[in-house]
């Protein structure tokens, strides 16, 4: 990919369900800042749904997002 290939940012529309976890497979965060470093996201809201328990992915993911440098907009 070049340099002007590269996205500059990337939407996150899919249901809460598959995203803002740390389990594989729900992580789509997490991988796109890896292999994206830098880049810019927008997540549709609700960032994520479940059980209590859960919830505490959610901030392991807003914490991996806001250390990592990318702005990142929740609709």
């Amino acid at each position: 990919m070049t340099k002007e290939e590269y996205p500059r940012a990337i939407i996150i529309g899919s249901p809460p369900m598959f995203r803002g976890s740390t389990l594989p497979g729900r992580d789509i965060e997490i991988q796109l800042l890896k292999k994206f470093p830098g880049i810019a996201l927008f997540v549709e809201k609700p960032i994520a749904t479940g059980l209590y328990e859960e919830i505490k992915d959610a901030l392991e993911v807003a914490k991996a997002i806001g250390g990592s440098g990318s702005i990142c907009s929740v609709g």
